[in-house]
């Protein structure tokens, strides 16, 4: 309840004093999902699905390997000698206890390497929105999560993923293929 009526306090304060401020304060609000359409996005995530799809593969082939023994185990623990019945679940048991050491290791590298790549991104994102602001002549800029409710008028979306796309020397570059 008491969480209830702060964030009532804090609405009823923003709209006094944005009320106040309005008429001498320019906004502008991007829509963050939007964002993901810019071209260094999908460039990265492309530059990523191929950086690590032999990663991947690996792993993937090391799943089917401990599917296919758990799957042998399974059909034939009736007629597997108790030495061979052990063996054989051992060697499940370490390939699912390298498996999930694998999936770790790759899911950290990537996010990771993620994390570089949206730093990037961020960092070009802030200079643009910078170079609007200026341009727009706009005093504030918002993400459309930090806003209850706003017009199109002041949705500068469209102008940021334009200029984010006009960076890229060539739109959707090919990422490089993977040396070997």
């Amino acid at each position: 309840m008491k969480q209830t009526n702060s964030v009532f306090k804090n609405l009823a304060l923003f709209l006094l004093v944005g009320s106040s401020c309005a008429f001498a304060t320019e906004i502008g609000v991007i829509d963050v999902e939007e964002l993901n359409k810019a071209s260094q996005v999908e460039d990265a995530n492309k530059r990523l699905e191929k950086e690590f799809a032999s990663k991947k593969e690996e792993f993937e082939t090391k799943h089917k390997s401990w599917g296919e023994k758990k799957q042998k185990l399974q059909r034939d623990k009736d007629i597997l000698s108790a030495t061979d019945k052990k063996n054989l679940e051992k060697e499940a048991s370490k390939l699912e206890e390298n498996l999930q050491q694998l999936d770790e290791k790759y899911r950290s590298e990537y996010t990771a390497r993620y994390r570089e790549e949206m730093d990037k991104f961020q960092k070009t994102l802030k200079e643009v929105v910078a170079n609007i602001l200026k341009s727009e002549k706009l005093d504030l800029v918002l993400p459309n999560q930090a806003v209850v409710q706003y017009t199109p008028k002041v949705d500068i979306t469209a102008k940021v993923l334009e200029a984010l796309n006009k960076q890229v020397k060539t739109p959707h570059a090919e990422v490089a293929p993977e040396k070997k």
